[in-house]
């Protein structure tokens, strides 16, 4: 059950996807938009031209944030860590995004993805309900438009050390 009506969703969205489409565009990634499924699917290249796709869904957005996740980048199947980069450690940019845990055995972990909230499954009860998401927590990294998401998943990506596992 939705938590805002549809229309307020994409009217938040008209505000938000012209900016994530620009940086989409400026920096080369595919940018696909389905607005009936309120889905968003962005291709990434980490070391070595290593591709992944990136999913974001965005019910009730910006109550409660978007569900971010990576998908298998040949079919667009959830397949668990295969199609998750491995962060740098240290991480070069301070608090690595992407770590192990989740009902997925991994997840993006930011305030800007609902699945790493315990409601969804995630390791994060210590950030409260996710209506909190846009209240920042310590050193975590902050970004509430679709733009700032994108460009900080993004910068993991670009930092890591090769896959999870292998592709199956």
């Amino acid at each position: 059950m939705s938590l805002l009506p549809l229309l307020a969703v994409h009217s938040r969205l008209q505000e938000d996807l012209p900016g994530a489409r620009a940086w989409a565009e400026r920096h080369e990634h595919d940018f696909d938009w389905d607005e009936e499924a309120l889905r968003l699917r962005l291709s990434l290249k980490g070391p070595d031209a290593e591709a992944y796709l990136l999913e974001g869904t965005f019910e009730d957005f910006p109550t409660l944030p978007p569900s971010w996740r990576f998908l298998d980048p040949r079919t667009a199947e959830r397949i668990g860590p295969p199609a998750y980069p491995t962060s740098a450690e240290p991480s070069p940019r301070g608090t690595a995004l992407i770590i192990n845990g989740g009902t997925e055995g991994v997840v993006i972990c930011a305030h800007f993805n609902r699945l790493a909230f315990t409601e969804e499954g995630g390791i994060h009860g210590d950030w409260g309900p996710l209506a909190n998401w846009q209240n920042q927590a310590g050193d975590y990294t902050y970004a509430n438009t679709v733009a700032d998401m994108l460009a900080r998943i993004a910068l993991e990506v670009s930092d890591s050390t090769g896959r999870k596992a292998a592709l199956p």
